[in-house]
């Protein structure tokens, strides 16, 4: 069965997952029944023996009239709706909501898909950018398309039951509802936090290098502690009734630590082996003023913070595996590929998925609470967000999970995330031996309980724990360049086609955004549609991404950083951007393009040349 072409060419290149598993079920026998009557198309669907018609038989509009009035329409809202049937009531509630509005559809049976959209034009639908959609299982892939909506800034989710086709199965629907919530809690401040430090992850990355180019992949240690369980030490309020295990543990165990329990530790007198730091802001380096560093090994990613890297200077190990700009500096130095870490959600992760890489049999989680006290306490004393204040937060909105040794403990959105961080990785890595000591904190799936003295009785038979810190400095001394001034200039001739290539952007792009500016308005009007001055503004997009296309290496440079941000408030516009001639629609949108790169490329530029000296000697 073939789907119709725009069909075909929409869900391909909007919805891969969504076509993948349309054409997986080719073969699969139909439960219902597609007719066309006259000029339109009749739907019928099996449920234990009888027929039902989600759109009434003839004129569907009446009942979906109904059903459109009883929804409230609430800003930034995405609407989770049950079931695609022919796409009818769907369409209505498109028309009936704003462009900040978008709508995720779940439809249970891909079959059904396949046989409508090889039969029906759902162009108009799929092409609609508030418009998402997934079928079959409810799983990872199913929830791709909510990235979108992350992207879009949309805040609220509200379950929309159309009841015609929410009947024929309600289990699947109730799944989806309750998986949407979850989907989204966790993604949501995921997207928004990699749309916040966008630009500055492009200025650590370019700052870094220098101090950096020298320094080895965390790469180079794969497997290196195969034969030692590590702990994970975070920064929750349990973290101030756990000193004395940790004085007791560190001998048997790698203690690794995030960047706020760090504090904690040195003032306790506990020096962790390695510390790991991966938040682009400057805020991060304030947790670590004034303490000492002597004989503690840095891991961090290209685009930590820059003063974080100089505290440790000749003692970090860096990775860089998901930094297209990071990559891309490493390809242009001749450097291998860096190194994929874990990135998700809490720096935490990133231990994680240290401890796997380096062969750790066993992660121990001390003061990782994910879970605030009776009182509020969020972080332990002894730390920067208690000196400003901020260790206490408001309970009343928490969600209440199980607990360790209690029934109940209330865990914050923000703590939310870092938990289901922590279960699907444990569900994705089965294989390591996960142990939680927070007596108070929130039950992790797949991490068994133990009190301390548990703990401790398990690690008396670990090999000791001295060696960490040679282990990891004999990886230190294997360098690239042999002086400062051999690496600095590799640096710049490697950045100068980076700087010509943001300079050819942001001049073409200019150019082509003015010409949008100084048409003339009466070229919106139908009669205009094919001036030839309309034509010729949209033939500049092609030597607009002809130019884009054509240096894959300094564009991935140059849109990690303000260029994502402008492309994606680009992406906002594009919503309120809506005219009845099509070819002025074009247009405006392309402007608003031309615009964001302009904007982004020119940002670049700035950075580049106030970092680097690039005239010729």
């Amino acid at each position: 069965m073939r789907l119709l072409p725009k069909n075909e060419e929409l869900l391909n290149s909007r919805f891969p997952h969504v076509f993948r598993r349309i054409i997986a079920v080719q073969n699969d026998l139909p439960n219902f029944d597609l007719s066309k009557k006259g000029a339109k198309f009749e739907l019928s669907l099996k449920k234990e023996g009888h027929d039902i018609f989600p759109y009434g038989k003839g004129n569907e509009a009446p009942l979906i009239q109904r059903w459109l009035k009883m929804i409230r329409v609430e800003p930034n809202n995405l609407y989770s709706i049950t079931g695609f049937g022919l796409g009818h009531h769907v369409r209505a509630m498109l028309k009936k909501i704003s462009p900040e509005h978008m709508v995720f559809v779940a439809e249970p049976n891909p079959r059904l898909l396949l046989e409508v959209f090889s039969q029906v034009d759902c162009s108009d639908i799929l092409e609609d950018e508030r418009f998402l959609l997934g079928t079959g299982e409810v799983d990872d892939d199913f929830f791709h398309p909510l990235q979108e909506a992350a992207l879009m800034g949309v805040r609220n989710l509200l379950p929309t039951i159309y009841s015609p086709l929410h009947c024929i199965d309600e289990a699947y629907y109730d799944k989806f509802f309750a998986d949407v919530v979850r989907k989204y809690l966790f993604l949501r401040p995921l997207y928004m936090a990699n749309m916040d430090t966008a630009a500055v992850n492009q200025e650590n990355t370019l700052d870094n290098i220098r101090l950096l180019a020298n320094a080895p992949d965390v790469g180079v240690t794969e497997g290196v502690f195969s034969d030692m369980p590590l702990i994970l030490v975070g920064a929750g309020p349990s973290l101030e009734e756990s000193l004395d295990f940790l004085r007791a543990a560190k001998d048997h165990a790698i203690i690794a630590c995030s960047n706020t329990p760090y504090r904690t530790l040195m003032n306790a007198g506990i020096k962790p082996h390695v510390t790991i730091s991966a938040d682009p802001k400057e805020y991060t380096g304030k947790t670590y003023e004034s303490i000492p560093a002597e004989d503690v090994m840095l891991l961090a990613p290209m685009s930590a913070c820059p003063s974080v890297h100089e505290k440790f200077a000749g003692r970090a190990f860096s990775w860089s595996g998901i930094s297209p700009i990071a990559n891309g500096l490493r390809q242009k130095l001749g450097l291998t590929p860096g190194t994929a870490i874990v990135e998700q959600g809490t720096v935490s992760a990133c231990i994680l998925d240290i401890a796997r890489f380096w062969g750790c049999p066993k992660i121990i989680f001390v003061g990782q609470d994910m879970a605030m006290t009776e009182s509020g306490q969020y972080y332990v004393k002894d730390s920067i967000y208690a000196d400003e204040g901020r260790m206490i937060e408001d309970t009343s909105g928490a969600h209440m999970l199980p607990g360790n040794t209690v029934d109940r403990v209330p865990v914050e959105s923000r703590l939310f995330v870092y938990l289901k961080t922590f279960e699907q990785y444990i569900e994705k890595y089965p294989d390591i031996d996960y142990v939680n000591t927070a007596r108070l904190g929130v039950k992790v799936e797949g991490a068994r309980y133990q009190n301390y003295e548990q703990v401790l009785e398990d690690l008396k038979d670990a090999p000791s724990s001295d060696c960490v810190y040679e282990r990891l400095e004999k990886f230190l001394d294997e360098k690239k360049w042999d002086t400062e001034e051999e690496k600095d200039q590799a640096i710049k001739d490697s950045l100068k086609p980076t700087l010509k290539y943001a300079k050819r952007v942001f001049e073409t792009s200019l150019e082509a955004a003015l010409k949008m500016d100084m048409l003339p308005e009466k070229l919106s009007n139908m009669n205009y549609s094919n001036h030839s001055l309309v034509k010729e503004g949209l033939a500049h997009s092609n030597i607009v991404n002809q130019l884009l296309d054509s240096d894959k290496e300094n564009y991935d440079i140059l849109f990690e950083g303000s260029t994502k941000l402008e492309l994606i408030k680009y992406k906002r516009k594009l919503r309120t951007i809506n005219h009845s001639n099509k070819n002025w629609e074009a247009l405006m949108r392309n402007k608003e393009y031309y615009w964001g790169l302009v904007e982004g490329s020119n940002a670049t530029i700035q950075l580049l040349e106030s970092r680097f000296d690039f005239s010729e000697n």
